[in-house]
């Protein structure tokens, strides 16, 4: 692979990381702040895989040579100035749409099969998420 292609494959991966540590800390919020129980256990669910994608980027990263970043998203302080609940489900709800929707948009960055296979296993996963997410705000 040319480096020039490389470089931005690490980019985009930091970017995806920095965005799923961002999701971490907004969904272990949350799981404090939601009385729902069936909803709690969901988004626990969701940070772990968050979580678990945070692994993934990150030796993805220094499998390429380079150190993954140190980075949060800003996603974390928008979340933070919302008071309502419904609100911060709300910007959950587009932040998961916005990975997927990056992941899709960049898929001809993956040239190699696992990491092509990674990338549509968490797009899949974000997009599930999403799913979940609008169903649980029309049944309230």
């Amino acid at each position: 692979m040319q480096q020039k292609q490389r470089q931005e494959v690490i980019l985009f991966y930091n970017s995806l990381l920095s965005a799923e540590r961002a999701g971490v800390e907004v969904l272990s919020s949350l799981v404090h702040e939601i009385e729902d129980n069936n909803l709690k256990i969901i988004l626990g669910i969701f940070m772990r895989d968050e979580g678990i994608n945070c692994q993934i980027f990150s030796t993805l990263i220094k499998n390429s040579g380079e150190e993954p970043g140190k980075k949060t998203g800003d996603f974390v302080q928008k979340v933070k100035l919302l008071e309502k609940i419904e609100d911060k489900i709300n910007l959950l709800l587009k932040g998961q749409e916005w990975v997927a929707s990056q992941i899709r948009k960049n898929r001809s960055l993956f040239i190699y099969g696992s990491e092509a296979m990674f990338m549509e296993s968490i797009k899949i996963q974000h997009e599930e998420n999403v799913d979940y997410l609008k169903r649980s705000i029309s049944s309230s």
